[in-house]
């Protein structure tokens, strides 16, 4: 899973550079009851989340962390204002048994 974290956020950092005009961005990842949540804040201009997640361009940022969240069991949640921007992606810490590595070659 580490591989995806890293992706994800390399991802995002990405949007942050060429969109965001952010001069702060902080990433977290903890534990919380059964999940793993990374989220990846930003003080930029904000974004309008209905039309960059209603967007179903292959290789839009965005979609790559939800279609990599989604491939792994895990969600992806979008919260964005002037000023505040948060990208929060769920993981299940516990994966049943199921092997998600055949992933991170993708």
């Amino acid at each position: 899973m580490s591989t995806v974290f890293c992706q994800i956020v390399k991802e995002a950092f990405n949007n942050i550079l060429k969109h965001a005009m952010a001069t702060r961005v902080t990433v977290r990842l903890r534990p919380c009851l059964e999940n793993w949540v990374l989220s990846i804040s930003d003080n930029g201009v904000g974004l309008d989340t209905n039309r960059v997640l209603g967007t179903k361009q292959s290789g839009c940022g965005l979609s790559i962390v939800a279609e990599r969240a989604k491939a792994h069991g895990g969600t992806m949640e979008i919260t964005s204002t002037q000023g505040r921007t948060e990208i929060s992606v769920e993981f299940p810490r516990n994966n049943g048994g199921r092997n998600y590595a055949h992933h991170d070659r993708e």
